[in-house]
């Protein structure tokens, strides 16, 4: 594995050890309950991109949302467009996410 393969994998791990697996929380955007990821909300002022796959990640944990994939699939597309995460919502979703983390971690 390389050198940047093993930052980017080391960063999810982290946000896996101190917010638990993605799938015990509810999808920050359309808020079912299947989320499967991890996702990079891309607000860290010090984002790194790997070298070996292109993608921007942060070594923060609580820079990282949980997204089902669909969700994820559509933020991360709306973002590679120049958007900041999926249109057309009601809510701030990362801001949501940021009321449940909070109020869940505490």
């Amino acid at each position: 594995m390389s050198r940047g393969a093993y930052q980017y994998w080391k960063a999810h791990r982290a946000v896996e050890d101190i917010h638990g697996r993605a799938k015990l929380h509810d999808c920050a955007f359309c808020g079912r309950r299947d989320a499967r990821d991890w996702a990079y909300n891309h607000r860290d002022p010090d984002e790194k991109v790997a070298k070996y796959n292109g993608c921007a990640y942060s070594k923060d944990p609580n820079c990282y949302i949980p997204l089902c994939r669909s969700c994820h699939r559509r933020f991360d597309k709306n973002h590679r467009r120049g958007g900041e995460g999926l249109p057309r919502l009601r809510r701030d979703p990362l801001r949501l996410w940021e009321f449940r983390r909070v109020r869940f971690f505490k």
